[in-house]
Formats: C-alpha cells, sequence, structure tokens
C-alpha cells in the first residue's frame, strides 16, 4: 500500500490493482447485454 505524503490517511494500492481484466470485462459484457435487451424493449417493433 502506498500512502499519499499530504495526507497520510489517503492510500493507493500498488501493483495491479483489486480488479481483474477478466472480471472487467464479463462485466462490461453482461452491462452491453442488459443494455441491449433495454433498448429493444423501447424501441423494438410494435406490431
Amino acid at each position: 500500500m502506498a500512502y499519499d505524503p499530504a495526507n497520510p490517511r489517503r492510500n493507493f494500492p500498488v501493483g495491479h490493482g483489486v480488479t481483474s481484466v477478466g472480471l472487467a470485462l464479463f462485466a462490461s459484457v453482461i452491462g452491453l447485454v442488459v443494455a441491449g435487451m433495454g433498448a429493444l424493449g423501447v424501441f423494438g417493433r410494435r406490431d
């Protein structure tokens, strides 16, 4: 953990951080799928 010299109570993770790239991509894909379903619900054809 690295600490801000001006504010020692504020800290930053050192290294790769706390979120993996795979988890971020998975969450993005799920978000896009949900957004796409919402767009279909709002803008879909109403026959």
